[in-house]
């Protein structure tokens, strides 16, 4: 925009999070502006996980809505931004929707080593591709 060099790939937070033994792969599925197939969600979420072939946990905030959830998965209560971003930065692999937490994922990588998955709507990733808005180097973009 305005025809100036782009400095920053990624958002960027101020807080220092603090690291968390006990995580290693952590799913987080809520979205408030996109929709997605529950089903198809879940079977792709349940395949990754048996792919990586390390244990998971679901992470879901105090203050989200209608979350997806994997069953047998589990749960760890955020009850602020502060302990989400804990988990985030405490894992080795991190499989969200594209909602916030997908974009301070992105903002975490900058302070921690982790693979970082993005789930997008079958219907809107090409499109959401293509714009390049909320789309972050180094994450692994799946359409469901």
């Amino acid at each position: 925009a305005h025809y100036l060099p782009m400095e920053n790939s990624l958002p960027k937070i101020y807080y220092e999070p603090n690291k968390l033994l006990s995580i290693k792969g952590l799913v987080e599925l809520s979205s408030i502006s996109l929709s997605y197939d529950r089903d198809e969600v879940i079977r792709k979420v349940q395949a990754v996980i048996k792919e990586s072939g390390i244990p998971f946990k679901q992470l879901i905030s105090s203050n989200q809505s209608n979350p997806i959830v994997i069953q047998g998965l589990p749960v760890i209560q955020a009850n602020n931004l502060y302990e989400f971003s804990d988990c985030i930065f405490s894992c080795s692999q991190f499989l969200s929707l594209s909602s916030g937490a997908h974009s301070l994922a992105a903002a975490i990588r900058r302070k921690a080593d982790f693979k970082q998955i993005c789930l997008l709507p079958k219907e809107k990733a090409g499109a959401f591709l293509a714009s390049k808005l909320f789309i972050y180097p180094d994450v692994e973009y799946i359409a469901v």
